[in-house]
């Protein structure tokens, strides 16, 4: 096996790895949370809070684990790349050397069977472009811990509909705790913004909090002002149809789950739940998609300032912006059906960037700050670039607002 080779093939085996033990991480995490939920039904809270402080370990060892090996595969993507153009390069030789000959005896017939070898090899090597990129950008979103303990065991308590002793809260483990699988979470805010905030607070919220209703955001822009790169009608109708479904779809849920809960509808509560999850998620990440898109007059598409600190963090990390849409618009390319992918800096990780993906209306949480977040929903593309998703999410860097990336970048 040549060197180049040999290396992939240890990428591959070390990534490979990690997932593994990401996964048995996974695995041991939700046994602790099954423990926590246990204990909380038997009303033992400090058995709970061990239960619940193993879990968060579990989750910060399952995304560090999954971190390395997302770096470990982008590294094998970019050995795999070299090893498939060295074979390209070599056969694409062959193929010129034999058209010469051709050439030199003018033999129609060989001649046309040297274009057609040349013909497949251009096809070989797009079938082979297409299948790497598609293989090593398929990463999902890593969610990661973000309130106190005892609030992971209010939310275990919440969605199985267990009603909690108190003085839960009069002690405080100063661990953060990883958000339930799919759910929805955000930094605490003033109640009377909560309209207007980039998200609702969604199933890591305490169980005496009353979840405050949403709306649509304003746009800071006329649904045609980013043509042509994102059509006008695409906006207005991603805007007032899809964007308000998510609007609705969560005011409703969280009234009928207030109601469920009242009533001690315990099945019904924990399948409500699922719905604020899914349009409070929805709902969050499209307030984030508008405001991180400009038309050009007021800024889109413009690199950030090269003095600040966000374009050095890129520069350091990628080597250039260009460097980081290829990256971003690789694992969007590498999305299974609907999903997310955003620009996030890790608070946790002293301020480092990278590029996560979501599926269906999943967001980021935890220390993941959102600075950027590109839909890659249908709804958001197909009027206008229709089956062709790669030119959509070319176009929308066009129109990328990279100020109000700087501006979150600074202040999370």
């Amino acid at each position: 096996m040549a060197g180049l080779e040999q290396s992939l093939f240890q990428l591959k085996f070390t990534a490979k790895q990690l997932n593994r033990q990401a996964a048995k991480a996974a695995k041991e995490e939700t046994q602790e949370k099954a423990k926590t939920k246990k204990a909380l039904t038997q009303g033992n809270n400090d058995i709970a809070q061990l239960y619940a402080q193993n879990a968060i370990r579990k989750s910060n060892e399952r995304v560090n684990l999954l971190r390395l090996a997302s770096r470990i595969d982008a590294v094998a993507s970019r050995v795999q790349t070299a090893v498939t153009m060295r074979s390209v390069t070599g056969n694409m030789s062959q193929v010129i050397r034999g058209m010469d000959k051709a050439l030199q005896t003018m033999n129609l017939e060989r001649i046309s069977l040297v274009m057609d070898k040349f013909e497949n090899q251009f096809e070989d090597l797009d079938a082979s472009t297409n299948y790497y990129e598609s293989a090593t950008n398929n990463v999902n979103a890593l969610t990661t811990p973000q309130e106190e303990v005892d609030e992971l065991m209010n939310q275990i308590a919440d969605e199985a509909g267990i009603e909690m002793k108190q003085g839960l809260n009069e002690t405080k483990v100063d661990i953060a705790t990883p958000p339930a699988a799919n759910t929805i979470s955000e930094e605490k805010e003033d109640k009377t913004t909560a309209t207007r905030s980039m998200g609702p607070r969604g199933a890591a919220t305490s169980l005496n909090a009353v979840r405050t209703k949403v709306s649509l955001p304003d746009l800071d822009w006329d649904f045609g002002a980013l043509e042509p790169h994102i059509s006008g009608q695409i906006n207005e109708i991603h805007y007032t149809k899809h964007h308000n479904t998510y609007v609705n779809g969560y005011n409703t849920a969280i009234e009928q789950h207030a109601e469920a809960k009242s009533k001690g509808e315990v099945k019904k509560t924990i399948e409500l739940q699922k719905a604020i999850n899914f349009n409070g998620g929805g709902y969050t990440n499209h307030c984030l998609f508008w405001k991180n898109l400009a038309p050009s007059k007021q800024g889109g598409g413009e690199p950030p300032a090269s003095d600040s600190d966000l374009a050095k963090a890129i520069e350091a990390q990628y080597g250039s912006l260009d460097n980081l849409i290829s990256v971003t618009n690789g694992k969007l390319a590498g999305i299974q059906g609907s999903g997310w992918a955003f620009l996030v800096k890790n608070k946790d990780a002293g301020g480092v960037l990278d590029v996560v993906t979501t599926a269906n209306q999943d967001t980021v949480t935890g220390p993941l700050v959102p600075l950027v977040a590109i839909d890659a929903w249908e709804h958001a593309y197909y009027l206008q670039y229709q089956n062709v998703k790669a030119d959509y999410f070319k176009a929308i860097w066009n129109v990328i607002n990279w100020k109000e990336a700087e501006k979150r970048f600074l202040v999370n």
